[in-house]
Parts: C-alpha cells; structure tokens; sequence
C-alpha cells in the first residue's frame, strides 16, 4: 500500500503501524536485492527512515514512545551517510557540467571528477559496507517488531493535530520572506516536512468533481 494514511484504517494506531512496518519491510527487502546498486540501495533504505520519522513526527502528540522512536530511526541510517553524500557530490558535479557544457571547457574539469571519484573509493575502503548494512538490517527487524506494538493514545484527528500543526508551523516559520538583512537558514529537514503532510493525503476530502483541493482533514476513527 501507499505511504499514506487510508480510509480503511479504522484507528490511527492500526494506521501508523501498518505504515511503519510496510516501510521497514521496504527497506529490509531493498537490502535484499542483490539486484540494486550500493549507492541506490543506501539512497532507498534512508529515505525509508525519513518516511517512518515523518509518520512518528505526525503522531508525536499522542505517542508516548515518539522520541525514542525518532532518535532509533535518524542513528539507524546515520552511520550511512556517507555513502549517499559521496555519491551526490558526483551527480551535482555532472549535473552542472552538462547544464554548462556550452559554456565551460569540460576537460579542464576533469581533474575535479577524479578527484571526486577517488574520494569516494578513499571513503569506501575506510568502511565495512556490508557489516553496516547487516547491522541496519538487523535494526530494521527489531524495529519492525516494535512497530507493530505501538500505542496511540487518541483517536481520530486528535491522534494527528498535534504533529501537523507543529509541522506546519515550522514549515511556514522556515519559509516566511525573511526580515530585510537577514539571513535565511537553508532547510537540513531532508524532506521529512513533506513527508508528514504528504501521508495525510489520502484521507483528504475533496470539494467534488473538477476540485482538488482540500477542504479538511477527513476523521479517522
């Protein structure tokens, strides 16, 4: 199923176990899958934490265990880090050089992609990829047993508000125009604030044929 809350949920705890679980399962299977790429395997398994700590940020007000929940997830992917930020250098090293290959001598910036890729591989060898990954793994299948016992103390939209309104106004306080001189802090959320507004989606009303637009939050029971 998707990541996002359904109408056949009928509580919000049934709700958020199911889609906790459904994205540890994804990522334990993406480990699995001897047929994805290391660097699309670490990219796919991090943002399966980002999108179960979105849902835990969500229901943070009626869930007691949030916290600890939160901290397990963000260290779980953490020591893998390094494997995405190494390849992403690469790909925003391509990525300009081709929106500028008109304008830029391209083999005088070769040098930079070599540099680039022997850092990776320096990086590479300093780590033990595949023990890394089975320690994740075996977090991963502790995690999903904990999933499936979490308690949500509330029920319908009371079980979401507090999460949403703290992500929402965290949100717009990140976005307003800033105050004349002020320098605006880059966003280090890496997603997580759509991913909480995002899971709701599902459970949104809708005006009618033609409208898309939300008009409330649907209860859950």
């Amino acid at each position: 199923m998707s990541y996002r809350f359904e109408l056949q949920d009928e509580t919000v705890q049934q709700g958020a176990r199911r889609i906790a679980v459904e994205q540890i399962d994804k990522a334990i299977q993406e480990i699995d899958d001897s047929a994805l790429d290391v660097h699309k395997t670490v990219h796919q398994i991090r943002k399966r934490c980002k999108k179960v700590r979105g849902l835990i940020r969500l229901v943070r007000g009626a869930f007691d265990g949030y916290r600890e929940e939160n901290a397990a997830f963000r260290d779980a992917a953490r020591p893998l880090s390094y494997v995405r930020d190494s390849e992403a250098l690469l790909e925003t090293y391509d990525a300009l050089v081709e929106a500028y290959e008109d304008q830029i001598d391209r083999p005088a910036f070769a040098s930079v992609r070599r540099r680039l890729t022997l850092r990776q591989k320096e990086i590479a060898d300093a780590h033990d990829l595949d023990r890394e990954l089975a320690d994740f793994r075996a977090e991963m299948t502790q995690a999903a047993k904990r999933a499936r016992d979490w308690r949500i103390e509330a029920e319908g939209f009371a079980g979401l508000a507090g999460g949403l309104g703290k992500t929402y106004a965290r949100a717009r306080k990140r976005w307003l125009p800033p105050r004349a001189n002020a320098p605006r802090r880059p966003s280090t959320s890496g997603g997580s604030g759509s991913n909480t507004i995002g899971i709701t989606r599902a459970s949104w009303p809708r005006r009618g044929p033609g409208h898309s637009r939300p008009i409330a939050m649907q209860p859950i029971r």
